[in-house]
């Protein structure tokens, strides 16, 4: 991806409610996968619609969309970047949908490591997007991030994942680019996908979990991206949790980010991406790669033609599109699919296969994951 601005959004968020005017609450968001529409954006401004806040417990991880109100009403604004002419006019139009809240996710490692460092004896205070104080400063959803899907048009050709590293791999002084929309939804024309340019100023918890910037974000550009450069392309490796903080009602110019990694991580663990893109009609799945080739599951590929691979080497996912080869009859005990690449992928690392086993040798599980 050669422009951060590139897979950032603005969410916003209100209550349909009949007679009276809807509030309307917004920040930040980013593309993880354009075809499948998945965005994740920050979790504070959905809490205010959370069923049962208050018997919520402290270490929940998940909370899925029937724990929300039925009046909530998400919608995504974005700059189109699909490059086919059938799918818009202008490659660089806003475009509005409106958007399903799949789930919120609770990023514990970054939990643990703001819990460690922000006392409450110690008056920290952080800027939540809005002076709503329904809003207004529940330090439990800091560290919550919501993840939603919007529609796509089938005539789409957008197969992009956007690029993301770990956050161990950062180093303290490293060039950070953070990408937002100051304000959220106020002015778009003016102020959404702004850039702001700063370094890395410190790096906090388990994995690099917090990560502090001086890039200078404003309020509304909570649930933004953060960037490294590589390459010439840009990497998504965090997702602006705080645009200013406070300490002893002084204002401390920097940035609380949450490694997007570790997002993804406790995503994975919970089980939260591959149930809702298997509600979304599109799937993850597992494999083994001898490229050009990978071998995966059949009831997992369902018949399917075409799949979007995504290959993790180098510390970062490679995304190409797969044709489907052979896939075993359900009525087969081999529950297996064999998958070529369409694309070359440099620099890949070929498997080397053993001729034999013996008891007690080590194993190393690695894995693929396939859109389909």
């Amino acid at each position: 991806m050669k422009n951060a601005e590139e897979a950032c959004c603005v969410v916003t968020v209100s209550e349909k409610t009949s007679g009276s005017p809807n509030k309307e609450l917004s920040c930040s968001g980013v593309f993880l996968n354009y075809q499948s529409g998945i965005v994740v954006c920050s979790g504070i401004l959905f809490s205010r619609f959370i069923n049962d806040r208050q018997s919520m417990k402290k270490d929940a991880k998940i909370l899925h969309s029937e724990s929300f109100t039925e009046e909530i009403k998400v919608h995504v604004d974005y700059i189109h970047v699909c490059a086919s002419q059938s799918c818009v006019t202008d490659r660089h139009i806003t475009s509005r949908q409106e958007a399903h809240l799949l789930m919120m996710i609770n990023c514990v490692e970054f939990q643990d490591a703001f819990n460690k460092i922000f006392k409450g004896a110690d008056n920290w205070g952080f800027y939540s997007g809005t002076l709503d104080t329904e809003v207004l400063e529940d330090s439990r959803f800091l560290s919550w991030f919501a993840l939603l899907k919007v529609p796509t048009s089938s005539t789409c050709t957008c197969k992009e994942t956007i690029p993301w590293v770990k956050s161990g791999s950062l180093k303290k002084g490293c060039h950070a680019i953070a990408c937002g929309s100051p304000f959220g939804g106020l002015c778009p024309d003016l102020f959404m996908n702004t850039i702001s340019k700063g370094i890395v100023s410190n790096l906090a918890g388990g994995e690099n979990a917090l990560i502090l910037t001086d890039a200078r974000c404003l309020p509304g550009t909570e649930g933004g991206g953060v960037f490294v450069s590589k390459g010439g392309s840009s990497y998504l490796v965090g997702l602006i949790v705080s645009p200013l903080c406070w300490k002893s009602d002084e204002w401390i110019g920097l940035t609380l980010v949450c490694s997007v990694h570790l997002i993804l991580k406790n995503m994975l663990h919970a089980g939260a991406i591959q149930e809702s893109l298997l509600e979304e009609s599109s799937q993850l799945i597992t494999g083994s790669l001898q490229a050009p080739l990978t071998a995966n599951r059949r009831h997992v590929v369902n018949e399917k033609s075409v799949l979007t691979v995504r290959v993790n080497f180098g510390g970062r996912f490679h995304t190409v599109s797969g044709k489907v080869l052979y896939s075993s009859v359900p009525s087969s005990p081999f529950d297996i699919a064999v998958v070529e690449l369409q694309e070359p992928l440099a620099n890949s690392v070929n498997t080397q296969f053993t001729t034999y086993f013996r008891p007690g040798n080590v194993l190393q599980t690695c894995f693929i994951r396939t859109h389909i």
